[in-house]
């Protein structure tokens, strides 16, 4: 490294003209018994730049008679090397300057870092959208008619515009004889829609059922949040609209043979959740609604309940609702203080101490909960910045570094968190410090290691 020579303070001598004009010339401190600078090392007296040593990537500069060495451009002097060896332009621990470090991406010196989260609803593939808007996404995506790949770090999608949020729908449902191409969608910086990818049951709200496209305009405007699952996309405007498209299952409570374009499922809307089969939404006025398949009790109806509800249902007397969450066959919400979930519960993912199924919403042991997202049989809440995880725990989905599960909620080892991304048996979060780190099931590179290895504790996606 090449440490700046500091003068002494000149103000604490009585010295000459003339022995200032020798100090530039011939190293007057030395007629004042300095042999050194205050800093220890030798005196380089100079009188022009060329007569200083050079390095790599900087300039030598002559100062007050003393050598100085100013580097480039996007380069840093950040080590013990001679020379200004570190380019900051585009080094993730030394971006703009010396120890600035960046969750994701270094560009122009400046870091580039998550802002959002999403996964889709089996947990095959997840994205990110970084502060500049860029969309990046890892794990099984579409990569051209009819066929996905594993991509298991993150690739960039060339959207049109900026993204604010994407929406992924799996490359399988819960059926595991029905295999398609996945769709993904995101809402751009002017609040319009692009979906690409699988479109065999009109996913891509392009009025029909056809070949996977690329980047198609739904029509929609004024969007505000949009989720999607292997039949279907919902998304909601700045209206509270809920529209959905896709195959007319019980969600568009249509004739299944059908693709519908974007319909008008209710109003009144602040989000929306799709699950499997079943789809579910916070209202306007903090209720919530659910419908479609209803196995385990997932709409949370009640005991008599029928096993398909094609319309939107208030969820008993859930009130407040802040976030809606839906799984395989569970779902979960949260209000300003509290946490309920209900359906499904063979394997803990209710939260509740045991695995008793449940057709209402049950209170669960933690307040004030932060942010919430669930899995196919797994589940997690944000609490004051600590993460709370219950239920299956086959690939080490709940982070807790083994394969029980667990019936009730354990806190896991992570920093501070600002949102969960879970679904199938992958669980990923976006910290406070704007990191991405993902643990549980890997088989289609979800979890953006470079691997395909399934992983019991968190782990660091790998930026390119």
């Amino acid at each position: 490294m090449i440490e700046p020579r500091m003068h002494r303070d000149t103000s604490r001598y009585s010295l000459t003209a003339a022995c200032i004009a020798v100090l530039t010339s011939s190293g007057c401190g030395l007629l004042l018994g300095l042999s050194e600078f205050e800093d220890g090392l030798p005196a380089e007296a100079c009188e022009t730049p060329a007569d200083c040593p050079g390095g790599e990537n900087g300039s030598a500069t002559c100062e007050r008679g003393a050598c100085n060495f100013t580097c480039n451009e996007g380069f840093a002097d950040c080590t013990e090397a001679p020379g200004c060896e570190t380019p900051t332009a585009d080094d993730r621990q030394n971006c703009g300057g010396c120890g600035v470090t960046c969750a994701a991406l270094c560009q122009q010196g400046a870091c580039n870092d998550p802002v959002d989260l999403s996964v889709g609803s089996t947990g095959t593939a997840i994205c990110a959208v970084l502060q500049d808007g860029s969309a990046w996404c890892w794990g099984n995506l579409p990569t051209s008619p009819n066929t996905s790949e594993p991509h298991p770090v993150p690739v960039r999608i060339d959207l049109p515009l900026p993204a604010l949020q994407i929406a992924i729908a799996p490359a399988t449902s819960s059926d595991p004889s029905i295999s398609h191409t996945p769709h993904l969608c995101a809402i751009l910086s002017d609040h319009s829609i692009r979906c690409w990818g699988g479109n065999e049951f009109g996913q891509l709200g392009m009025n029909d059922a056809g070949p996977d496209l690329e980047f198609v305009d739904p029509g929609l405007r004024d969007i505000e949040q949009v989720s999607a699952n292997a039949f279907n996309t919902c998304a909601v405007d700045t209206r509270g609209e809920l529209v959905c498209w896709g195959a007319g299952t019980s969600v568009l409570g249509q004739n299944a043979a059908q693709a519908f374009p974007p319909t008008l499922i209710m109003n009144g809307t602040r989000q929306v959740s799709m699950g499997f089969i079943h789809a579910c939404a916070v209202m306007r006025d903090g209720t919530s609604r659910c419908w479609g398949e209803n196995p385990y009790g997932s709409l949370g109806l009640g005991d008599m309940a029928p096993d398909s509800v094609s319309s939107p249902e208030r969820v008993g007397l859930l009130m407040d609702i802040q976030e809606v969450a839906s799984g395989g066959i569970h779902t979960c919400a949260r209000s300003v203080n509290s946490t309920f979930c209900w359906g499904n519960n063979s394997q803990g993912q209710l939260g509740l101490g045991n695995d008793v199924d449940h057709h209402t919403p049950q209170l669960i042991n933690l307040s004030r909960p932060d942010g919430l997202s669930v899995g196919s049989a797994h589940s997690g809440v944000i609490v004051g910045g600590n993460v709370y995880v219950w239920g299956d725990n086959t690939f080490g989905q709940l982070g807790t570094d083994d394969a029980f599960d667990a019936l009730s909620p354990v806190k896991i080892d992570l920093p501070r968190t600002s949102k969960l991304a879970f679904a199938g048996s992958t669980s990923c979060a976006l910290l406070e410090d704007r990191r991405i780190l993902c643990w549980g099931s890997n088989g289609r590179g979800q979890l953006g290691d470079g691997t395909t290895t399934s992983r019991a504790r968190p782990e660091a996606v790998i930026w390119p």
